[in-house]
């Protein structure tokens, strides 16, 4: 039998490129692009093709008929420039459209043969785009520019790498200055700040630039927040080759004519490093744990312990996203004073509500209103010209659709007018501009709103070590309702701009009105009949306090928090226990040995004698803290005082062994005999 394939020639795909194969959607200045195109089945068939856009006099042959060479899985890469004057002639036309049309290139592909969906290829047009902006800021842990640096939070004395990336730069120069970030009040008063750090490169023809920073100091400093800011330095007559704007250029010399134009900013915070102390050679290696204000074992968990918890409530979320919400909350959570299972609960019905059970990230406030509904909602709108405006800007018809909705710009001015410095509510949130009405619209997981809430939130996020920039502009704050990390952060924050009291508030009380109130207002949801309350209430009661088991949680008991255990292995008292003659009865009889020696009673002592080297890791069976170490005088290693601090533990011991009354004849005239190996001397002291 054989088997024949019977193909036909088609057009299949069009992909613009840039010379290193990478996507592309726009040809700017002088760079090159490439059409790659399929066309299985082609092989032999004569196509020609040719560039093309529609000008103010119509369509433009940018090349003359040209025929393409196919390979023979009917591919080819079409180049694609710009002359001076082709350049020249684009800009003209697109100045005379009167509506500001965009100037897009076609290419035309022909032939005298049939080719299935031929002339589909002109669909396909890529944009022409000369304006001069800087496209990306971003920093890397790494020098190859594959790992981000996560939450801006670099290391003391590691290395990052910024990289940028730009467009229709020809000439001239990159430069990247770094700043301390002030915020608030500190930005005002020093409104011109000098940099701790500036470099700059030549232009170069890829757009690409990398600049490495070492955070070492100085200029470093540990525990600061510093300012990224990167600019284009170049002469007067390169502006005119593509669209600049005059807003952000500024002339610094008459006599040179050099212009700087400054792009984007990202913020970064130098980790504060905390040294381990060493052990002392001459002492043991004891693990000393304080004990910390609340004793449950779960209020500070680790953020695996926590995203099970955060998957029993939002079911369906990813746990990529779970994940996320686990990590920062319980990065951020004891500085923030949301420590307890209590307040995770409070917190997250308040969340689950907020977001639809979804955690879907609020990116700003909608004010797609029917016109009548405005002034319930909005008190701005309840006088004669509030009423108007009503009106004028919203929905004419009660039940929203695609076609009827408010438009943007509607939008904004509802939100700049209903919360208007002018107005009792715009005063209350702080804003004292025109724009920052919509600048400042409810964002987030719970909706963060005004211009006090946000420059308050950013203060309060870079003395934790967080740094942000969420008020200088509409863009840095569109990040509370795109980015997912900072939303989160943002929300528990809210709560200590509220100056809430979250111990008092959450702990040990099932009522979610008090924090409900400090969220925001009281609405009935039509469809369900129940008030917002209402519904966090079931939140907390049916989903959060359950996952996070409150009615077990000792947040007011005073015990240390438990070291984990490796699973599935029981632990020796000490970290590599070592046999000696002291654990021999004196005698080299290694299948002899004990934890002790007998006494000349002929009873096994009962205390706990460990042989270990120095530097070693000892452990105790019963929870305490260290009561003290000191030396022995009698030359027997060290003595170790345990403060039990369970007291079922002091119980269930009491119950299995007898009062321990140490004595040391016939044993100290060993000691001699034991050489480098130290003797750890346990005696636990029962409360």
């Amino acid at each position: 039998m054989v088997r024949i394939t019977i193909s036909y020639s088609k057009f299949k795909s069009i992909e613009w490129k840039d010379e290193n194969g990478k996507p592309v959607t726009y040809i700017g200045l002088r760079n090159k692009v490439f059409a790659h195109v399929s066309l299985p089945g082609c092989k032999g068939i004569s196509v020609n093709c040719r560039f093309y856009y529609n000008g103010y006099e119509g369509k433009t042959y940018l090349s003359a008929l040209t025929p393409i060479t196919l390979s023979a899985a009917g591919k080819v890469k079409i180049a694609l420039s710009l002359s001076s004057d082709q350049l020249k002639k684009i800009i003209e036309d697109r100045k005379r459209f009167s509506n500001g049309q965009k100037i897009r290139i076609y290419l035309k592909l022909s032939s005298r043969h049939w080719i299935e969906n031929l002339t589909k290829a002109s669909q396909h047009p890529i944009l022409f785009n000369d304006t001069i902006e800087f496209r990306s800021l971003i920093i890397y842990k790494d020098s190859d520019c594959k790992e981000k640096l996560q939450g801006g939070i670099a290391d003391s004395g590691s290395t990052v790498y910024v990289r940028v990336s730009t467009a229709n730069m020809e000439t001239g120069k990159i430069r990247l200055d770094v700043y301390k970030h002030e915020t608030g009040y500190q930005e005002e008063k020093n409104s011109k700040p000098s940099p701790v750090y500036s470099t700059s490169c030549p232009v170069n023809s890829t757009g690409v630039y990398k600049f490495s920073l070492t955070l070492a100091a100085p200029p470093y400093k540990e525990g600061t927040a510093y300012k990224v800011v990167v600019s284009w330095i170049f002469s007067s007559n390169q502006s005119s080759n593509g669209n600049v704007n005059n807003n952000t250029g500024r002339q610094t010399s008459k006599e040179t004519k050099r212009y700087i134009l400054k792009g984007k900013e990202v913020l970064f915070s130098v980790k504060r490093h905390i040294p381990m102390p060493k052990a002392e050679p001459s002492k043991a290696n004891v693990n000393r744990t304080e004990p910390e204000k609340g004793g449950c074992p779960r209020c500070r968990e680790e953020w695996t312990d926590m995203l099970p918890r955060l998957q029993k409530i939002f079911k369906g979320v990813s746990s990529e996203k779970l994940s996320t919400v686990a990590r920062i909350y319980t990065r951020y959570m004891k500085e923030l004073r949301m420590d307890t299972c209590w307040i995770k609960a409070h917190f997250f019905a308040q969340a689950y509500k907020e977001t639809g059970g979804k955690l879907d990230v609020k990116k700003g406030e909608s004010f797609n209103y029917y016109w009548e509904i405005i002034p319930t909602k909005l008190s701005a709108f309840r006088t004669d010209k509030g009423r108007f405006y009503a009106r004028q800007w919203g929905r004419a018809e009660k039940k929203s659709t695609k076609t009827n909705a408010v438009s943007k710009e509607n939008q904004i001015k509802i939100a700049n007018y209903a919360y208007s410095y002018e107005f009792s509510k715009g005063k209350k949130l702080g804003n004292k501009y025109p724009n920052d009405g919509w600048h400042f619209r409810g964002r987030g997981l719970i909706q963060l709103t005004g211009r006090s809430c946000y420059t308050a939130i950013e203060k309060i996020l870079h003395d934790i070590g967080y740094s942000c920039d969420i008020t200088s502009s509409i863009e840095k704050s569109d990040q509370v309702g795109k980015n997912f990390e900072l939303a989160v952060v943002a929300s528990m924050a809210f709560f200590k701009w509220k100056n809430a009291d979250m111990y008092r508030l959450c702990n040990g009380n099932k009522n979610t009105t008090g924090i409900s109130t400090i969220v925001g207002m009281k609405e009935t949801n039509k469809d369900t009949g129940k008030s917002n309350y209402e519904e966090k209430q079931e939140a907390f009661t049916n989903r959060t306090s359950v996952a996070f088991i409150v009615d077990n949680c000792k947040w007011n008991v005073k015990e240390p928090p438990k070291q984990t255990p490796k699973q599935g292995k029981w632990h020796e008292p000490v970290d590599n226990p070592q046999i000696t003659i002291w654990t021999q009865s004196g005698r080299n009889e290694p299948s002899n040995a004990v934890l002790g020696a007998k006494r000349p009673n002929g009873h096994y002592h009962q205390g706990v004698d460990l042989f270990c080297t120095e530097g070693s890791n000892v452990y105790a069976c019963l929870d305490g803290i260290v009561e003290s170490i000191t030396d022995s005088p009698k030359g027997q290693g060290q003595t170790i005082v345990l403060k039990i601090t369970d007291k079922e533990q002091i119980n269930y011991f009491r119950q299995r062994r007898r009062d321990y009354n140490p004595t040391y004849d016939g044993e100290k005239n060993r000691v001699k005999d034991l050489m480098k190996i130290l003797i750890i001397y346990i005696l636990s002291t029962i409360i």
